[in-house]
């Protein structure tokens, strides 16, 4: 049997493809946007994961901890887009801090109460 990536001789698979041959062309990074995050507890583990991984596969384009923290922003809706305006009108030292950022989203949707008393400390300050 004869095809395209290689031959089956004797139960052995010759000539396959070079490792990389069917990678994307450069520039292009095969994994889809993030879904947007409306404040769901249950769905946040995946976003988080899903937002690191596009991030992490385009590190070029985020470069600083700024641009990191406006990309998760940009991805929020509903409830959680609400959580984040008291941050942005204040500008919030959060907003150039990426991981005490994913911290403080992660307090706020994942366990309400705890995030409910930082969120009132934050519009104390």
């Amino acid at each position: 049997m004869t095809g395209q990536g290689g031959s089956l001789r004797d139960g052995r698979l010759d000539a396959l493809p070079a490792p990389g041959a069917d990678a994307p062309a450069s520039g292009k990074y095969p994994v889809a946007l993030p879904e947007k995050f409306d404040g769901s507890p249950a769905s946040f583990p995946m976003f988080l994961a899903q937002t690191k991984l596009y991030i992490q596969g385009r590190a070029r384009n985020f470069t600083d901890d700024r641009t990191k923290v406006h990309f998760l922003i940009s991805l929020l809706k509903d409830r959680a887009a609400k959580w984040a305006l008291p941050l942005l009108r204040q500008d919030s030292p959060l907003l150039t801090d990426y991981t005490g950022f994913c911290n403080h989203l992660e307090k706020a949707f994942v366990n309400p109460q705890k995030g409910s008393q930082t969120n009132r400390a934050i519009q104390r300050l």
